[in-house]
């Protein structure tokens, strides 16, 4: 995705959005967010419900396309003059210049696109991210694509989202506006001058091919570590869960050990019962058997009496 400075349709932004957008795209990549949904709340207290929704969709910069437009708000001069040398290597193409035009065109794009991947790693370092082989490779897609634009065409490159696939300078059409470069007096087009422009048209081929490869190679390596991601997370939920199991078997286990405990205890104090219900029904009888015994003695305390 690439942001563009348009506005919300049937409505005028409001003054200085458009500042504002550019700043959150000036600003430190880890600030993208808060600062984004601010300025959307702000938008949307303030009535202007269209912006606030375009501001809240931005999305926020990879490493490798901040970076570039980083390079973008703070190397504007290079950055410019790597966009101004494509469309002078476009012109030399589609207007069938000598080989030593095309040739300088093509060595001036290089020089500064490399000059300016070098200022992004020292950038990226300096910011406290990793400056690793991938992420200067779509650094350098990147540039390439803006060159291939030129100056006038393209995505802006200080609100850049997401990385961009660079046409290619063989497969872009020639510019709308005729362009005049300026150029050097003629030089000899000899055999080895057109063998070097052939030569160097081929390296740019190739090197499209192998980034666009590069491009592909990232992408199934990050699959491919996502995949892995997703492994590790299923096995240690598989871990999780085998723990939880064999927690519950032992549980299980010691709820059933206590249920025979408590069975065993509750038969032992049954039997307790029945002892002491034996033991009530003797004595009931005795009583009864001393309370008979005691009516009998009186009765022959009373028949004395009678006697005497």
């Amino acid at each position: 995705m690439v942001t563009t400075a348009n506005g919300a349709e049937g409505e005028t932004p409001p003054q200085g959005l458009e500042d504002e957008i550019d700043a959150l795209y000036r600003g430190p990549r880890e600030r993208f967010v808060p600062e984004r949904n601010a300025l959307a709340k702000r938008l949307h207290d303030g009535g202007h419900g269209p912006h606030a929704a375009r501001i809240k969709a931005l999305v926020k910069p990879s490493v490798s396309a901040w970076a570039v437009a980083q390079l973008w708000w703070t190397r504007r001069e290079d950055t410019e003059a790597l966009r101004r040398a494509g469309r002078r290597q476009l012109v030399a193409l589609h207007t069938g210049a000598g080989p030593a035009e095309q040739a300088a065109a093509g060595r001036e794009r290089r020089k500064i696109h490399e000059r300016l991947v070098d200022a992004a790693a020292e950038m990226l370092a300096a910011a406290g991210h990793a400056a690793g082989a991938s992420t200067l490779r779509r650094i350098s897609i990147t540039l390439e694509a803006l060159a291939a634009h030129g100056p006038d065409g393209g995505p802006h490159p200080g609100r850049l989202s997401e990385d961009l696939d660079p046409p290619g300078f063989e497969r872009v059409g020639p510019p709308a506006v005729p362009f005049d470069p300026d150029p050097e007096p003629p030089e000899p087009r000899d055999e080895d001058q057109a063998a070097l422009a052939e030569a160097e048209r081929a390296v740019d081929d190739v090197r499209g091919r192998a980034q666009h490869a590069a491009r592909r190679l990232d992408g199934i390596t990050r699959d491919a570590e996502n995949a892995l991601l997703l492994a590790e997370r299923a096995d240690q939920e598989h871990q999780r869960a085998t723990l939880v199991a064999q927690r519950a078997a032992k549980a299980a286990e010691s709820a059933m050990l206590a249920a025979r405990r408590a069975q065993a205890e509750a038969a032992r104090h049954v039997g307790h019962l029945e002892e002491i219900r034996r033991a009530l029904e003797g004595l009931t009888l005795e009583q009864r058997r001393l309370e008979d015994q005691l009516r009998v003695a009186r009765e022959r305390c009373g028949d004395d009496r009678d006697d005497d």
